[in-house]
């Protein structure tokens, strides 16, 4: 799934899962196949909800716990922060990968979702933590 904004389109890439011919292919292969998790679709929800500023949104995606700590505001201020250098808005969100086995894994956590940021002439991320009910634990910020 590439979220393609400003639209908020969407777009399932239908790359077969075969032997790649090409890292490019290979990548198209990975980025569709993390798209097509629970998680990836919810990362890609909530990065979608950053970039289209819609961070009341984005906030009731956290779990209780979080969003405490993480007002629409911080939210605001975090993704801003991120993406000041850009020169321009984010036009497209894209899950990357996923990890459902990881050190750190808690009880109740599910997996684990990167979900590319990009625009023009830049590329950032979130990390995120996805909860067994769908919410979201943890939020790492820009590119591993």
């Amino acid at each position: 799934m590439r979220i393609i904004l400003p639209s908020i389109a969407l777009l399932v890439m239908g790359c077969p899962m075969s032997d790649s011919s090409s890292p490019e292919q290979a990548a198209q292969e990975q980025f569709a196949a993390a798209a097509e998790t629970p998680v990836g679709v919810i990362g890609a929800r909530f990065a979608g909800h950053l970039v289209a500023k819609d961070f009341e949104r984005a906030s009731e995606m956290l779990v209780p716990s979080l969003r405490d700590d993480s007002s629409a505001t911080e939210l605001e201020s975090r993704y801003e922060a991120m993406i000041e250098y850009a020169g321009g808005p984010a036009e497209s969100v894209q899950p990357v990968t996923t990890m459902s086995d990881w050190p750190g894994k808690r009880p109740g956590d599910q997996a684990w979702v990167y979900v590319a940021i990009d625009g023009q002439g830049f590329s950032e991320g979130v990390t995120l933590i996805v909860t067994d009910d769908g919410r979201i634990r943890e939020i790492e910020w820009g590119r591993p």
